[in-house]
């Protein structure tokens, strides 16, 4: 009997795990798109584009030295 019951509980576990982690990521995909279309109204497109082509790992060297 302990087995069973066991058995279920481990069971409604893993479900339980399983929806909340898809919840997560829909909410997190969601927060993402809102936030990435606020940034898109508020700052220009030239600053956008400007942001995008800097080299990332050089302003990284650069700071760390």
């Amino acid at each position: 009997m302990k087995k069973v019951i066991y058995s279920a509980f481990a069971l409604f576990l893993v479900v339980a795990i399983s929806s909340c982690r898809e919840t997560t990521e829909e909410k997190t995909e969601e927060t993402v798109e809102e936030t990435t279309s606020k940034v898109e109204e508020v700052v220009p497109t030239e600053v956008i584009e400007a942001v995008e082509t800097v080299d990332s790992t050089k302003i990284v060297e650069e700071v760390q030295q």
